[in-house]
């Protein structure tokens, strides 16, 4: 009778472990087509044998098995391939704000094209070269100061634009700095969860693949290291006990996620408690806010002011975050030469035309109105020649008829202007492709991995059925087992009476 208990006992063992597979596979079929999914596996594992039950333990031979319990549900995941998935994502995250912002800016001076500044610049050169050889004709000059008021909107409207991309830029930087804190915050959360969790002894493996997810949408944002915490350098994931993991460079007790964002190369025993993200103490966080005054991220002192209090920088290397701060300086960049340019244009265009006379002889005024240091932005023809096109000075000497020597000098001024408006143009071009190709770049290596991560992690339907006819099989072995051994059992109960 003690075998026939030891065979009930193995059997309903292989019955529970088989539904617990079963359980697990059709989990994974039910999540086939759910995003950031992990395939989960039931991990099975023989449980301690007996010893054969005799008079004498010599006489007996060998042992009898106790069946199989499920050890575990398995996430089938490859730790090494989501770090590298990670820092492809901070990669492609820079580039993809970098390559988006540039054509912004291409869009603003669309060259080539009938409609962009060159096409004015053009005909603004052509209307002087026109006047140089007809300085009194009436028509020629009201065309050149119509093309000189196109030209100046034309800048000025360039100039707005490009303002317009920083400031939307800059409110994107808020926006994304919001982001992280509440990204950081939800990864505290659940892992406070799964620590709870597993302390019962249960798997929660859906509430890690949340976690995984939320980390790769961080890792969109900011360059964060997963670190195992006995080496100096990132090699992975520290995974506690108690089922939390640290994402950091350093070591975090409490199972609290801290976000190392400082030099890489510094030695673990060297970097500051500010260079992270999150503080160690349970629940208290240290978030970042982005500072409009010094263009840059900072670390949040007190939230509760307005404007919030902010301290020390928060470095940043790659990611999107870093990505919003080198467009940005780059589009300023872009500022700064048109503004060069305009005051170059209007400087020159003065210099020539104050030393013209007019149509009745007068001295020559300015032709155009700048701010010095906002030329671009505040560049206008002088009022009195967009009332009189007479007050034009094209000339250098009206004596015996007016020459047009000045107009010539100042369609003389075109190589210099045109080769600086050029040079813009291009950079922006060269910045705008170099950056679509590394977008480009880093999305087909992107693919790859993840087309890597799904033939590990992805649910495969041919096999999980596979799975489930084979559980199915054995769950029906033992079965028939139970309904021997009971036959059996019945047997022997009918002999005895």
């Amino acid at each position: 009778m003690s075998g026939t208990f030891f065979g009930f006992n193995t059997a309903l063992k292989g019955l529970f472990a088989q539904q617990k597979a079963m359980n697990t596979t059709a989990h994974n079929i039910a999540n086939a087509g759910t995003e950031g999914y992990t395939r989960q596996q039931a991990v099975m594992e023989a449980t301690p044998a007996f010893a054969v039950p005799s008079m004498s333990r010599p006489g007996g031979s060998g042992q009898v098995g106790t069946g199989v319990n499920v050890n575990e549900i398995r996430r089938i995941r490859d730790v090494f391939l989501d770090t590298q998935i990670r820092n492809e994502l901070a990669g492609l995250g820079e580039w993809e704000q970098k390559s988006e912002t540039l054509r912004l800016a291409e869009t603003v001076f669309i060259e080539p094209s009938d409609d962009g500044l060159s096409s004015i610049f053009d005909e603004f050169w052509k209307g002087w070269q026109e006047l140089s050889k007809n300085a009194e004709n009436i028509p020629i000059r009201t065309s050149l100061k119509e093309t000189a008021i196109s030209l100046a909107d034309a800048i000025k409207h360039s100039y707005n634009q490009l303002n317009t991309v920083v400031t939307d830029l800059k409110r994107t930087a808020e926006i994304k700095a919001l982001a992280v804190n509440t990204l950081a915050t939800q990864i505290n959360d659940l892992n406070q969860q799964i620590a709870t969790i597993q302390l019962s002894g249960d798997s929660p493996n859906d509430l890690k693949d949340q976690r995984d997810n939320l980390l790769d949408k961080l890792a969109r944002l900011i360059d964060f290291t997963p670190e195992d915490t006995t080496v100096e350098r990132p090699v992975g994931v520290t995974k506690n006990p108690d089922g939390t993991f640290d994402v950091a460079m350093g070591h975090v007790p409490d199972g609290q996620i801290r976000i190392y964002m400082g030099d890489p190369a510094t030695k673990i025993e060297d970097r500051k408690e500010q260079d992270y993200l999150v503080y160690a103490q349970p629940n208290k966080f240290q978030t970042i806010a982005y500072s409009e005054a010094d263009k840059e991220f900072k670390w949040m002192e007190d939230a509760s002011t307005v404007p919030p209090t902010l301290g020390d920088t928060f470095p940043v290397f790659t990611g999107e975050l870093f990505g919003l701060m080198e467009v940005m300086a780059q589009i300023e960049e872009y500022i700064s030469d048109l503004n060069e340019l305009a005051e170059n244009l209007a400087t020159a265009v003065n210099e020539k035309h104050l030393n013209g006379v007019d149509l009745d002889g007068q001295q020559g005024e300015q032709f155009f109105y700048f701010d010095s240091g906002n030329a671009a932005g505040t560049i206008k023809v002088n009022a009195e020649i967009t009332k009189d096109v007479t007050k034009i000075a094209a000339s250098i000497d009206s004596a015996g008829g007016h020459d047009g020597g000045v107009a010539l000098e100042i369609a003389k001024l075109r190589p210099g202007i045109d080769r600086q408006y050029d040079q813009l143009v291009s950079r922006i071009g060269v910045k705008t492709n170099e950056a679509i190709k590394r977008r480009q770049g880093q999305e087909v290596l992107l693919g790859q991995l993840e087309s890597r991560k799904e033939s590990i992690s992805g649910v495969s339907l041919d096999e999980e059925m596979a799975f489930m006819m084979q559980y199915q099989r054995a769950y029906q072995a033992a079965a028939t087992i139970i309904t021997t051994l009971d036959e059996m059992v019945q047997t022997i109960l009918a002999l005895k009476r």
